[in-house]
């Protein structure tokens, strides 16, 4: 069940979402400037990916898991830009990220909503449209007067990661819509 994806560490024997969301952004951004990457190993990974979805329409960390707003939104994202772009398991995913919504609490809510912000706005229409006021709401409202963001009451990780992780996370999610970054756009 873990074939196609990525894990900590190369010798690992195992997969998870999250590792593999970040493998797949390095490919795509390889990709995009120029390098060869095999298809076999993007279509093994989408397999991988699919795996991960749950039949609640949320994807989960691991095949069987449960899912969350940050597993819902890395794997959706990691099929379109996989060129997997209406895939049942994104768009199930998507309607699953309108019935969850984003609040400000941990675990993970600045990882969250970096990717469930890219991949909403990726399967654009009516569900971006839907998503986009509260994610940008739920992350203006707690900007600081210093311009930075905080962790989460009793958000151990993001806390630990400091300001200038969930800055960035933070300014990234907003700019989704700008397309700014080549990976924004459609």
């Amino acid at each position: 069940s873990s074939a196609g994806g990525w894990r900590y560490t190369p010798t690992a024997i195992d997969s998870d979402l999250s590792m593999t969301g970040w493998q797949l952004l390095a490919l795509r951004a390889a990709q995009d400037a120029g390098l060869a990457v095999p298809k076999k190993n993007i279509d093994q990974a989408v397999l991988y990916v699919k795996r991960c979805a749950h039949p609640s329409g949320g994807f989960a960390y691991m095949p069987g898991g449960d899912p969350n707003i940050a597993r819902t939104g890395t794997g959706i994202l990691a099929l379109q830009i996989c060129g997997d772009f209406q895939s049942p398991e994104a768009r199930k995913g998507g309607e699953w990220l309108l019935r969850n919504p984003l609040e400000f609490k941990g675990p993970f809510f600045y990882y969250a909503v970096y990717y469930s912000s890219q991949a909403m706005y990726q399967l654009g229409g009516e569900v971006w449209e839907r998503w986009r006021p509260r994610s940008e709401g739920i992350v203006l409202e707690n900007q600081k007067a210093d311009g930075s963001w905080p962790a989460p009451p009793n958000e151990t990780h993001e806390h630990q990661a400091g300001p200038a992780y969930t800055t960035a996370m933070a300014i990234l999610s907003l700019t989704v819509d700008y397309k700014y970054l080549p990976i924004y756009q459609r």
